[in-house]
């Protein structure tokens, strides 16, 4: 799956770079950009294609990040969140499995509370 994925990047580009070297002239053109706003009009410098269209796809990857960016604080806070449950569950899984524990160790024969009754050995009769 590597493989397949670095050779349709390899792909990718190449067809990037025909399209470029067909279209040079295009790219090499210089290109004023004017805009009008009935009080007062703006005219850019002239510039080749090419500078435009770094431009736009540079803003374009600066929009991308700012508008995905308060989707990664809520992924962040949701993690932190959930690792918090997680540690909260192992303590009380921890706690269950010592009950467990204790509750499948074997009972004492005699309960540590009470003391055995006292034999009187005058009373027992020998046997034969």
């Amino acid at each position: 799956m590597k493989k397949m994925k670095i050779a349709f990047w390899i792909l990718v580009f190449a067809f990037l770079g025909l399209i470029i070297y067909q279209n040079i002239a295009f790219f090499r053109a210089p290109l004023s950009l004017q805009v009008n706003l009935a009080v007062k009009a703006y005219e850019t410098p002239e510039f080749q294609i090419w500078v435009y269209f770094i431009g736009v796809f540079i803003l374009g990857i600066l929009l991308t990040y700012l508008f995905s960016l308060p989707a990664k604080f809520r992924v962040g806070k949701s993690i932190r969140t959930l690792n918090a449950t997680i540690a909260s569950q192992r303590d009380e899984l921890g706690a269950l499995k010592n009950e467990v524990a204790a509750m499948r160790s074997p009972a004492p024969a005699v309960p540590a509370e009470t003391e055995p009754a006292p034999v009187d050995t005058d009373k027992v009769e020998p046997q034969e």
